[in-house]
């Protein structure tokens, strides 16, 4: 079967894909939440920061966007924004929210975007708040 969130390499470019990325650092070495073999087949490059940008990132990516080419009906991702400030804003989507919670989403963004701002869906927002018992 079919992964619908995975590029295939030619069996041509198999080698050439697996030493490119034998060469990434390690933290970018997984394809469970980004077509890693998309990133190949399209000749990018991790950032400065040693990210790669949303172009790939599947639906279980904590930061999951409509920068994403698998941000489709169904399944669509979370919007970045600038701030006045010159920082940034994510808006998560319920896509975001189907495959992690919100309490992961603010742990990921305390520890990998503390430059950035989350921002949940209203609805979750106020769950959260009635649950806790503070309606207001």
């Amino acid at each position: 079967m079919s992964n619908p969130y995975s590029t295939p390499i030619p069996p041509e470019k198999q080698k050439q894909f697996e030493d490119w990325f034998k060469r990434l650092p390690k933290h970018l070495q997984n394809n469970h939440d980004y077509d890693i073999e998309g990133a190949f087949m399209k000749g990018l490059k991790p950032t400065a920061n040693e990210h790669f940008d949303d172009t790939f990132k599947k639906p279980n990516h904590m930061t999951f966007s409509s920068g994403s080419i698998y941000s489709k009906d169904g399944e669509t991702g979370g919007e970045w924004k600038e701030d006045p400030n010159g920082g940034y804003v994510f808006f998560a989507s319920p896509t975001n929210l189907k495959y992690h919670s919100p309490q992961e989403l603010v742990k990921y963004f305390d520890e990998y975007e503390p430059e950035s701002s989350l921002i949940l869906p209203w609805e979750y927002s106020l769950a959260e708040k009635v649950k806790n018992g503070n309606s207001r």
